[in-house]
């Protein structure tokens, strides 16, 4: 894997076993990616995200929001993130949303995009990162920043 950090459009990975390319999310990407976002994370929802919902995270912290797409640009696989201060007390990343397609599960694709997301939340200080999901599958190895205590569980 090779970095190509671009100052401009945040960094950019570039998975060459696989032909991936992972990217930092930027509002001059919605145009070409929304969509796509919309349709590969509402596939497996029960009830569809307005396109607000979207928004409202992809607005205030699209660079904690990463996309792996393949040589012709299609969009494989997608995370979108928060981080604020958490009922004033720790700064608490969260992950929203995770969603690959179907025909690139297992492929390693969701860690990447984890872990990504959450070097990015660390470098801005997270104190924790949080995902609710539907089954226990273990994506990536936890977080915990070392400033915080370890008997609290449940978090990434």
């Amino acid at each position: 894997m090779t970095t190509n950090d671009k100052s401009d459009e945040g960094p950019n990975i570039e998975d060459t076993r696989n032909g991936l390319l992972y990217i930092q999310y930027g509002q001059d990407k919605e145009a070409e990616y929304l969509t796509a976002i919309r349709q590969l994370i509402s596939k497996d929802l029960s009830e569809p995200y307005s396109v607000y919902v979207y928004r409202y995270f992809l607005y205030q912290w699209g660079d904690l929001c990463f996309m792996t797409v393949d040589t012709s640009g299609a969009l494989i696989g997608v995370i979108v993130c928060k981080l604020e201060i958490h009922r004033g007390g720790p700064l608490r990343g969260y992950i929203a949303m995770l969603a690959v397609k179907d025909d690139q599960r297992g492929k390693g694709i969701a860690t990447k995009l984890v872990r990504m997301a959450i070097e990015a939340m660390a470098d801005k200080d997270a104190d924790e990162v949080w995902i609710t999901m539907k089954s226990s599958v273990c994506i990536v190895d936890g977080y915990r920043s070392p400033s915080r205590p370890k008997s609290t569980t449940s978090r990434l």
